[in-house]
């Protein structure tokens, strides 16, 4: 069937890789940035959509369930150049999801997807972080962002 003028359509863009490292140490219960890439208008074209996929590399697997990476921004150059605070144990910035660990026995990387989550507007730029709440301490992890909206059809 085709598509009818003025009609809504779905429609993704081009995958962007915000982070990809594959040694690192972070405790339970830290935040890491995942500031390879920033997300911002170039690369997110304006959609106002994320799916993010992760994958994390634990060092022992966790072993207690409700377990997560919870997914945090950091809003940037929002006056000139000035910046939220840092993000740490007094200020988690702006909470956008959770990536819900398996409990199950001797898995130490797992993979996710979170979609749907908001994207800044177009003239906001974010760094984005992790918070391990693993209960394990966090060795690599890759995150992937493709943004995603909807067009009118010609």
């Amino acid at each position: 069937m085709a598509n009818t003028t003025g009609e809504t359509i779905f429609s993704e863009g081009a995958e962007t890789v915000i982070n990809d490292t594959s040694t690192l140490t972070v405790l339970d219960g830290a935040f890491t940035a995942a500031a390879t890439t920033n997300l911002s208008i170039t690369n997110l074209e304006s959609r106002p959509f994320l799916d993010i996929a992760g994958s994390f590399t634990f060092a022992a697997a966790p072993a207690a369930t409700n377990k997560s990476m919870s997914l945090h921004y950091r809003f940037i150059n929002i006056d000139g150049t000035s910046d939220e605070p840092a993000i740490d144990a007094e200020f988690e910035g702006h909470y956008e999801g959770s990536f819900q660990l398996d409990a199950a026995a001797g898995v130490t990387t797992h993979y996710f997807l979170l979609t749907d989550v908001s994207a800044p507007k177009p003239s906001r730029t974010v760094e984005v972080y992790c918070k391990n709440n693993s209960g394990q301490t966090l060795t690599a992890f890759k995150l992937a962002v493709t943004p995603a909206g909807y067009n009118g059809a010609a």
